[in-house]
């Protein structure tokens, strides 16, 4: 394994590339840590490889100099690969530098991506996250005997695990 310490020493080039993810060492040290045997919950280790890799890949597109040398960013993800991201014992399940600038594009496309999606209109079956059923107010306009239409408020009521509406027509909304 690479990123183990058995790891050939590192170049003067390495040792640029080292001082230019210094900033991120917390996170690539975490990334390194996050195997099976250490962490056994398959969705804490993805959440902090999640975590882990946003935050590197973050880092290093930021870099000043990486929109003028891409040489540059592939060498950043090469060395995060080759030295600190957990790797698989099989060759053919090794994560490339490549490989891991693509995970991060999907990721960090996915975190950026504004929510498009309108949220749904509460159902008898939805819950509003503390395990009773989510209402919608609503005011209703009734005509009233002068002319004009008068609002109501309509305030929900729950009977015996029954979502009934029950009309205040004394309060004008």
């Amino acid at each position: 394994m690479a990123n183990g310490s058995n790891a050939k020493p590192l170049t003067e080039h390495d040792k640029k590339l080292q001082h230019v993810l210094a900033p991120v060492n917390e996170h690539l040290a975490r990334a390194s840590g996050a195997n099976k045997k250490k962490i056994p919950d398959d969705m804490t280790r993805l959440k902090l490889i999640k975590v882990s890799l946003v935050a590197i890949g973050n880092h290093i597109m930021k870099h000043p100099n990486i929109k003028q040398n891409s040489s540059l960013e592939d060498s950043l993800w090469e060395f995060v690969s080759e030295r600190h991201w957990p790797q698989s014992a099989k060759e053919s399940k090794r994560v490339s530098g490549k490989k891991l600038k693509e995970m991060y594009a999907k990721i960090a496309g996915k975190d950026a991506a504004p929510k498009t999606t309108a949220p749904r209109e509460p159902t008898q079956s939805t819950s509003n996250g503390n395990g009773t059923p989510a209402v919608k107010q609503e005011t209703k306009k009734e005509p009233s005997p002068e002319g004009g239409d008068k609002a109501m408020s309509v305030s929900p009521v729950t009977v015996k695990g029954e979502d009934k509406m029950e009309v205040d027509t004394k309060s004008p909304a």
